[in-house]
């Protein structure tokens, strides 16, 4: 009897002439489940939105979920979320939002600091996006504008996604969050293969409404 070197054991040897022994590979166990974004076909924006939302929610932030207890906060959080999501959607998208007119975002880190700012305009031309959605472009108009890379958004109803770089495939640098009569509020999120993390909040607001 013989054993492989991580101690398991390998069988007889095969003594005959030219013989080859192989030994079997170990199992590669993952500490946790990873959930890969991938692009799909597929024209609705929902499930793009909903796929990062379950990024967020279960545990892709530094920690895995252990146990019934915390899985049932997820899911209870996850479809809060969701819930959320739908009754934003099914409301008008504002007014102030529309083509030719110009947005300012500013974001803030966790200190409050104003880390960047910049202006975009907003059209109705398509944009290629790696997720799957109804990505429009995003016009650069001026600003801290180093981490735009052919800008676009997605919207649905008072939800809006704008995607900063349509150039990255295994990373999406993000602004989620609503729409409101001449506002915008929500967060900017790092989201890649294994997690999503948030880098700080963001405002908005039209600067310029007519073309």
């Amino acid at each position: 009897m013989h054993l492989t070197p991580d101690g398991s054991h390998l069988g007889a040897l095969d003594s005959r002439p030219g013989a080859n022994v192989r030994f079997r590979p170990k199992a590669v166990i993952h500490p946790r489940p990873t959930i890969i974004l991938l692009r799909l076909d597929v024209s609705s924006s929902m499930r793009m939105i909903l796929s990062l939302l379950l990024v967020g929610v279960f545990g892709l932030s530094g920690c895995s979920i252990h146990g019934g207890l915390s899985s049932e906060r997820g899911r209870e959080s996850f479809d809060a979320r969701q819930a959320h999501y739908q009754k934003l959607a099914s409301e008008p998208t504002p007014d102030a939002w529309r083509a030719g007119a110009d947005w300012e975002f500013v974001t803030t880190g966790k200190d409050g600091a104003v880390e960047e700012s910049f202006v975009v305009r907003v059209t109705d031309a398509p944009q290629d996006a790696c997720l799957s959605g109804d990505w429009r472009k995003l016009e650069i108009v001026s600003g801290n504008t180093g981490k735009l890379r052919a800008p676009a958004y997605v919207i649905d109803g008072r939800n809006l996604h704008v995607l900063l770089s349509t150039a990255l495939c295994d990373a999406y640098p993000m602004y989620e969050g609503e729409l409101s009569d001449n506002e915008f509020a929500g967060t900017y999120n790092f989201t890649h293969m294994q997690s999503s993390e948030e880098h700080g909040k963001v405002s908005g607001r039209p600067v310029r409404l007519f073309p």
